[in-house]
Order: C-alpha cells, then sequence, then structure tokens
C-alpha cells in the first residue's frame, strides 16, 4: 500500500500507544467536560489521530472546524467530518449511532455514575474501559473522505456508474432545457447547480438487475434530499467543496449506506473557478444563457455526477 492509502483514518498499527495519554485525560477531567460526541471526537483527534499524524510528519486535521451531520432527530447517525486545514480538500470522516434515550452509548456510561450528579464526577474504571470502546470503535470507523471510491466494491460502482449514464442519457436534455429557459441567477451557485443535477439526473436513475436496465425510477424513500444538503469548505479563495446528501431513510439503515458525495474545485477568480468564468463582468443573473454559457454550465453538472460517490465502507470496517 502506497502513502496515500495510509494516511490517517486507515490505521494499521495498535492505537495503545496514545491511549494512556487519553485515559489520564479522561481520569483527571469531570465527565461533564466530554459529555457530548462531538467532544469525544475532539479529544480522538487531540490525543490520537493528530499526534500520529504528527509522528508521519503530516499536518494534524483542525477539530476547531468540524461540521457534524444527522444532530436533531430522535435517534439515527451522527458524522462527524474533520478538515486537515482550511483549503478543505483532506477530510476524515467516522460516525455513531445515537438514540435519545437510554439506549444510547454515550448515556449508558454516563449513567453509570449513578445519580443526576455524573457530570460532576470522573469516570471510575468500568467507564474508563467503556470510553475505551467507544473510542476505539469510533476510530475504526475512520475514513478519509477523499478516499471513498477506493472503498468501492468493483460490482456495485459499475452498477452505480450504468445507473447515472442512463439517467443523464435520458434526462440531461430536461435539465438543459431548464437552464437555457431561466435567468442564470436561479442556478448561479454551485449549490443550486449540485441540486439541480440531484434533482433532473441523479434522483431519476433507473435500476439493474442481474446487470439489465429496468426502466424503473428509485422509490421516493431512496431519493436523496436535496433540501437538507451539507456543503463542507468553501470558505477559502480557493479548494474544495464537498456536497454531503443522504435519502429519506439513511439515518436507520446499517452503517452509511443512503449517504453520498459529490466534490467541486472552486477559486476566487474568473481565471481560477469555472462558474465565475462563466458569468462574466456583466450583470449576468438577469439573462438567459447564450449557447456557449449553456455548454459550460452543463459540463459542471456533468462533473458533478461523474464525482458521484457513495458511502460505502469497506468489509473489514466496523
Amino acid at each position: 500500500m502506497g502513502e496515500k492509502g495510509k494516511r490517517a483514518g486507515m490505521f494499521d498499527h495498535p492505537w495503545e500507544q496514545h491511549w494512556e495519554s487519553l485515559r489520564l485525560y479522561l481520569t483527571r477531567h469531570s465527565q461533564g467536560m466530554y459529555r457530548t460526541y462531538q467532544e469525544l471526537i475532539r479529544l480522538l483527534f487531540e490525543f490520537v489521530i493528530n499526534r500520529e499524524e504528527e509522528l508521519c510528519g503530516r499536518k494534524g486535521f483542525q477539530t476547531d472546524c468540524m461540521k457534524v451531520i444527522g444532530d436533531g432527530d430522535e435517534m439515527g447517525k451522527l458524522i462527524f467530518f474533520v478538515p486537515r486545514d482550511r483549503t478543505f480538500c483532506d477530510y476524515i470522516y467516522t460516525y455513531i449511532e445515537y438514540c435519545a434515550d437510554s439506549d444510547d452509548a454515550l448515556k449508558r456510561i454516563q449513567k453509570m455514575s449513578g445519580g443526576s450528579s455524573w457530570e460532576e464526577k470522573v469516570p471510575d474504571e468500568k467507564q474508563v474501559e467503556e470510553y475505551r470502546k467507544l473510542f476505539s470503535l469510533l476510530l475504526k470507523r475512520c475514513q478519509p473522505l477523499e478516499g471513498l471510491c477506493s472503498s468501492w466494491e468493483k460490482e456495485g460502482r459499475q452498477k452505480m456508474d450504468q445507473e447515472l449514464a442512463k439517467a443523464w442519457e435520458n434526462h440531461s436534455w430536461e435539465l438543459k432545457a431548464y437552464l437555457k429557459s431561466h435567468p442564470q441567477g436561479d442556478y448561479g451557485s454551485y449549490d443550486k447547480l449540485v441540486r439541480l443535477t440531484f434533482d433532473y439526473i441523479i434522483n431519476r436513475r433507473v435500476k439493474t438487475h442481474n446487470g439489465e436496465i429496468q426502466e424503473k425510477l428509485a422509490k421516493e424513500y431512496e431519493k436523496f434530499q436535496t433540501e437538507r444538503m451539507t456543503v463542507l469548505g468553501g470558505d477559502d479563495y480557493k479548494g474544495i467543496m464537498f456536497y454531503i446528501l443522504a435519502t429519506e431513510r439513511a439515518a436507520y439503515q446499517e452503517k452509511l449506506s443512503g449517504f453520498c458525495s459529490t466534490f467541486v474545485e472552486y477559486g476566487s477568480c474568473y481565471g481560477c473557478d469555472m462558474l465565475k468564468a462563466i458569468q462574466g463582468y456583466d450583470d449576468w443573473e438577469a439573462l438567459l444563457p447564450d449557447k456557449q454559457q449553456l455548454e459550460d454550465y452543463m459540463m459542471i453538472c456533468l462533473e458533478l455526477l461523474q464525482h458521484f460517490r457513495l458511502f460505502i465502507f469497506d468489509k473489514k470496517m466496523i
């Protein structure tokens, strides 16, 4: 495996060399200091992942820029995305199942303290061991966002490529007709173009069976929800913006099936950003696209389609 395959998030070394310092932190601080999954993720990066990155001569990941997907429901999954730097080109993500009642893993550990004052208490030995198991699980689930395609199973990747190619063949003319008949202000951002690509193409993909394409649209609960799209990055003068979307039932499915991503490279000027180059300097928002602009908008949508990835974990992952 090359250097890229050994990036953080795909650890092949025992993490006990870092566990002792994390264990000492837990036993010297009250549990109120790390009462949420997000705070546990910060500790995991501070005491384990970033220290391993330093040993390998790489820059650590910035937990102050962490993005969380999934919070707010009674139960489901929390997915944590942590970037290496502010260009947001390199992420690690991990996830945990959660629920609002006592079946939640973190709440079970906290209740082991007894009473309602667990926030003021340091964990006992049994609780520390349960925290260790939870940290170990989160670490094993860590994956690099840039390496999603490497975790696909070959057959599944070919199947989705075929479905998307057929969807583009069947429906790209409708997307083009929309772009042609609407002023550019209606779709003049990458966010809006992502939504259109999903609404017109990806969510209208056909299904395949035994290698044969079936003329059957994806069911409603299989469609990705563009109204709940999450954007990672975009705050620097150039870099990559990742778009994370989920189906209606994604929070309740096994592992991270039902989640997907696509991405686009962006810049701050007309020479390094394709969208700015298309729009030019005129009052473009009120104008319909000309022939060349229309083709360039379609090219962006096609690239978003080509960058589409399903979150499918390697079978060795938990």
